[in-house]
């Protein structure tokens, strides 16, 4: 909440502050008034003020116009800074304030007051789609400056599934490799993983337990819309050494973890 605010705050005249942290916004103040330290906001007996206090400070700014919050990486916040966008949420009929929260997929370790904002039965939620073919080949035109033959993107949208982050990651992999994005290169694109997306994907799977990475593999390897009981068979029968094959196929696994 601090980060969400500071700059406002910072950049604020005293009067403009005065009003802002006026009658019940009083507690927000040492959260994230600038040159003060942050409060300690552990135990249940001490937050239940300070987003009382955040909420007026919202309050006080819907004054003289509407505000527009806007949260990214929502994934990566403490949890007190949770909390208080799952206690805003729920009077937002109150007051004229839009609130738009951007986070990844949920995981399996997601926090609580994480969980509890998106199960909010008010929360409208969207979930982009994937990017068409020929999005995806104007956004690869972007990445590269100049034209992309269509059997080109055609590759890349099929080994990327329209991911916007897979197809930018690709993109990289490609400007490394000095790939042109002609159609003569197409068979080239499946024979590239991009090494941070391994790496992540790797890193993911590792958190969700032993054999996880393994059953990922099998599925990358029987293609999307396999059955998990197929996968699960040919898990079984793969050898433990794997970490070359896993970086190999991480775009796929990737691709086929979102199907299962």
């Amino acid at each position: 909440m601090r980060q969400l605010f500071d700059q406002l705050i910072a950049g604020a005249s005293e009067e403009q502050r005065r009003d802002w942290f006026s009658g019940a916004a009083e507690p927000a103040r040492p959260l994230i008034a600038p040159l003060e330290p942050a409060a300690d906001t552990r135990g249940g007996d001490s937050i239940y003020p300070r987003l009382h206090g955040l909420y007026w400070l919202c309050a006080n700014l819907t004054t003289t116009r509407p505000l527009a919050l806007f949260i990214d990486d929502a994934h990566w916040a403490d949890a007190p800074s949770l909390a208080f966008l799952g206690f805003l949420g729920r009077r937002l009929e109150e007051l004229p304030i839009l609130l738009v929260v951007a986070l990844r997929p949920v995981e399996p370790e997601a926090s609580v007051p994480l969980l509890a904002l998106l199960a909010d039965p008010d929360a409208r939620v969207l979930q982009p789609r994937a990017l068409s073919e020929s999005a995806a080949r104007q956004m690869l035109a972007a990445r590269t400056g100049g034209a992309v033959e269509p059997r080109f993107a055609r590759a890349c949208h099929r080994a990327t599934g329209g991911n916007p982050f897979l197809l930018r990651e690709l993109a990289h992999e490609l400007e490394e490799s000095a790939i042109q994005p002609l159609d003569a290169n197409a068979r080239n694109v499946e024979t590239l993983a991009p090494q941070r997306i391994a790496k992540a994907v790797a890193g993911r799977l590792r958190r969700l337990g032993p054999g996880a990475d393994r059953l990922a593999e099998a599925i990358a390897i029987l293609g999307d819309g396999t059955s998990l009981a197929n996968a699960a068979a040919l898990r079984a029968s793969r050898s433990r050494s794997r970490s070359k094959r896993l970086r190999r196929c991480a775009p796929q696994i990737c691709s086929a973890m979102m199907a299962v």
